[in-house]
């Protein structure tokens, strides 16, 4: 019987431990990662709603519209996949609009 007891005693004792493992690292996920402080001052970010498919990428380069729930600025991004390295793009932004500066704390 204090054998039984024994190996009982441990499982209930590991189950306990990883229960409160498993509660540890849920936690942890859902306090999330606080967002970094830029190194110096704002940053000079150009948000570029309006750029081409570029004929001079060296990768696949395709707009992507909005999908499964993401909704991108201007309903639109370019998704460049390349499989190989190195591999280039230079964008070309259209004229129809002139392009905005905006700042961002967060980059």
């Amino acid at each position: 019987m204090v054998g039984k007891t024994n190996r009982k005693g441990r499982s209930i004792a590991l189950l306990a431990a990883l229960v409160l493992a498993l509660v540890a690292v849920a936690l942890i996920f859902q306090a999330g990662v606080a967002d970094a402080a830029p190194a110096s001052g704002g940053t000079l970010i150009y948000e570029a709603d309006a750029l081409l498919e570029d004929e001079s990428a060296t990768a696949s380069l395709r707009a992507q519209g909005n999908c499964c729930g993401i909704v991108w600025s201007g309903d639109a991004q370019l998704f460049f996949l390349s499989k190989r390295n190195p591999a280039t793009h230079s964008p070309s932004p259209s004229t129809s609009r002139p392009a905005a500066p905006t700042t961002s704390p967060r980059f």
